[in-house]
């Protein structure tokens, strides 16, 4: 944590209780947001800066909605943002937008502190927060072909076409050096794996799935615990329109990682809530295997080619490395 002062013009466009009496700089996560813990006369409140990349006002009003859709429907803890004076969940300082939301309890720590009624507790939350969107602006409720799998498909599209052999070496010159072997262990296996990624996404693509609100971005460190039982979720910046196996491929392994046995009794916690069709199975598999190809190519051309820097260099690093042994450990055919 970093005593920095927030921006009181920031502040000041919201209510008087919302002012803090003591606020605190938290580091969080791998984006360039930046998130405030505030006391204040209203309790203790969330105040984020949205990242650079993500300033579009009316996409970040929609996931409001949600937000509060989700707050008055579900069972799970959801955080509603806060308006300002002016009415709106937005607030806007020096060409950055910014919002202002209870802060949840709980902490998120599932990685340290992993086991079964955690586990299925965070699967059940997903089933609920699913079931609450499920009664989500109906104009949306179309059938169309899961987007993830369109966006994979087009991000393996330009993998392929990309010089993917100078990234060990851009690495190395960037100082990443850790990642330079990982780098060239992930393109020893492309070739093998690419062809039958390149062929589940084409025939994904082909399906007519039920396309509703989803987090897109849910993973183990965006679920917050009291014990065993989950106390809120947390970062909807991701959040969209996709097929719910969008979520649950991309939960699934960061609390089971590749153990069937263990995914196979988290499933049925899901199923417990929110049974999935033979369609939604299907696609949780082929999501997470494209995932596994992909995922470590986004971290290496955002670095190498993009050069981008991140605050925990330590975390992006333990990230990849974790990609990389779920693509050297998987069984392909």
């Amino acid at each position: 944590m970093m005593d920095d002062a927030i921006p009181a013009p920031v502040i000041a466009q919201y209510p008087a209780d919302c002012r803090p009496a003591r606020s605190q700089r938290i580091t969080s996560g791998f984006s360039d947001a930046r998130l405030w813990r505030c006391e204040t006369p209203r309790g203790e409140l969330a105040l984020r800066a949205w990242p650079v990349e993500q300033q579009d006002p009316n996409r970040i009003i929609g996931i409001h909605f949600f937000q509060q859709h989700l707050a008055r429907n579900c069972a799970v803890p959801i955080a509603a943002p806060i308006s300002t004076t002016k009415g709106t969940t937005v607030a806007s300082h020096r060409g950055r937008l910014w919002d202002l939301q209870p802060w949840l309890p709980g902490e998120s720590n599932y990685r340290l502190s992993p086991s079964p009624a955690r586990r299925d507790a965070a699967m059940r939350a997903l089933a609920e927060i699913h079931s609450a969107s499920q009664d989500f602006d109906h104009k949306e409720d179309l059938f169309q072909a899961a987007s993830a799998a369109l966006r994979r498909q087009e991000e393996l599209k330009r993998l392929l076409a990309t010089d993917t052999a100078a990234w060990p070496a851009k690495l190395g010159a960037r100082g990443w050096h850790e990642l330079v072997p990982l780098a060239r262990g992930w393109q020893m296996s492309v070739p093998r794996i690419a062809p039958l990624v390149e062929r589940e996404l084409a025939e994904a693509c082909q399906w007519k799935v039920p396309r509703r609100f989803c987090l897109r971005d849910i993973w183990c460190d965006h679920m917050l615990f009291l014990g065993d039982k989950v106390s809120g979720v947390i970062d909807f910046g991701a959040a969209g329109w996709d097929s719910f196996a969008t979520d649950i491929a991309r939960l699934l392994p960061s609390l089971c990682g590749d153990d069937a046995s263990a995914s196979s009794d988290a499933v049925a916690a899901y199923e417990a809530i929110r049974p999935l069709t033979d369609r939604e199975r299907q696609l949780i598999d082929i999501l997470d295997r494209s995932a596994i190809l992909l995922g470590p190519a986004l971290w290496f051309r955002w670095i190498a080619d993009e050069r981008r820097d991140f605050r925990d260099r330590d975390a992006v690093i333990q990230r990849v490395r974790e990609m990389i042994a779920r693509l050297v450990g998987r069984t392909w055919s």
